[in-house]
């Protein structure tokens, strides 16, 4: 069998080869007009779609957890296994797949993922089925998000813990003095394949401040994801709400500056394991299915509102930041 980790541990617990489009689609030998494995592209490279596992939607029971396993983990009974999906994908099910609203992980890199009834020749298109009909989601990316972040604690404001440096930001207007920063330092990420981009810092004088240099980091990864969010549009998506999570979410000032240059209401959650929350929730819906012991469009998940923040988008001269910034893509 040729399977990926997640395949694999499946297997293992239950020994069926099994996985979800998400997974399938991340091969780049999945369909995704025909919503099933290409044919034609395992024949292309030669690969025996035998030795592929079977695709099913993610809320599905793989099968229970064997003997073998359960011994080694200590749990009893009959154990529910849910085939589960890709990381991103099952985080944002686990906040709600709902059209006008994307998921966005604010981590290492950044990944927006945003439901859409089409597909989008700018940004990588899956297909995510949780048993309750198929739909596309659309993925951005910024690979250096919170590693341009690192970076600039790391180099510029060493010794410098993160709050300090959003300290230092919240004092500095829009538009952070006219400095610009570009954040594609390792290489390209959506929607821009195919293009020479310019990164680090424009418009930089000897009156710049350091406090300018960190807001100008958080403005630059703010217009990265509003392109993101104008290529979804133009395949279909309009998206109004984003719901942040990941170590990026924790910052106040960055969650304001994305609101008000995305010009969308944002909730920011301070849960960390949205992930695991996402999985944790796939197998309740399956065990409910498989059982009736809950009403499966209801099931007992959802995210305290304690752990939620809540931002408004205010009026301010977003826009004309955001058209510099994109004016200054072109190098």
């Amino acid at each position: 069998m040729l399977l990926t980790p997640m395949e694999y541990l499946i297997l293992r617990f239950c020994g069926r080869a099994v996985t979800d489009a998400t997974m399938a689609g991340g091969t780049m030998l999945y369909d995704l007009t025909e919503r099933r494995r290409s044919g034609a592209l395992c024949r292309r490279f030669g690969i025996a779609e035998e030795k592929l596992p079977e695709i099913l939607p993610t809320t599905t029971a793989a099968g229970y957890l064997n003997e073998e396993t359960k011994e080694r983990t200590g749990l009893t009974g009959e154990v529910t296994v849910a085939v589960g999906a890709q990381d991103q994908k099952i985080a944002a099910y686990g906040l709600g797949l709902e059209n006008g609203t994307a998921t966005v992980s604010l981590g290492t890199a950044r990944a927006l993922e945003i439901p859409c009834s089409g597909r989008s020749g700018e940004l990588p298109s899956f297909v995510f089925d949780a048993g309750d009909g198929e739909r596309y989601l659309l993925e951005g990316c910024i690979n250096t998000f919170g590693a341009a972040i690192k970076w600039l604690r790391d180099q510029v404001c060493a010794g410098m813990s993160y709050r300090e440096m959003d300290r230092m930001a919240e004092g500095v207007s829009a538009g952070s003095g006219g400095v610009r920063f570009y954040p594609h330092l390792s290489g390209q990420s959506t929607p821009h394949f195919g293009k020479k981009l310019p990164s680090g810092w424009q418009g930089i004088t000897l009156r710049t401040t350091r406090a300018e240099l960190i807001h100008s980091v958080y403005e630059g990864l703010a217009c990265e994801i509003r392109l993101n969010l104008e290529a979804a549009e133009r395949a279909g998506a309009r998206v109004t709400r984003l719901k942040l999570f990941g170590g990026g979410s924790k910052s106040d000032i960055l969650c304001r500056i994305l609101c008000d240059i995305c010009g969308t209401e944002i909730t920011a959650y301070d849960f960390a394991e949205i992930c695991s929350f996402g999985a944790a929730k796939s197998v309740c819906v399956c065990h409910c299915r498989l059982t009736g012991v809950c009403r499966e469009e209801n099931p007992p998940f959802s995210v305290p509102a304690s752990e939620e923040r809540l931002y408004v988008p205010i009026e301010n001269d977003s826009d004309a930041l955001y058209r510099r910034y994109t004016e200054g893509l072109t190098v």
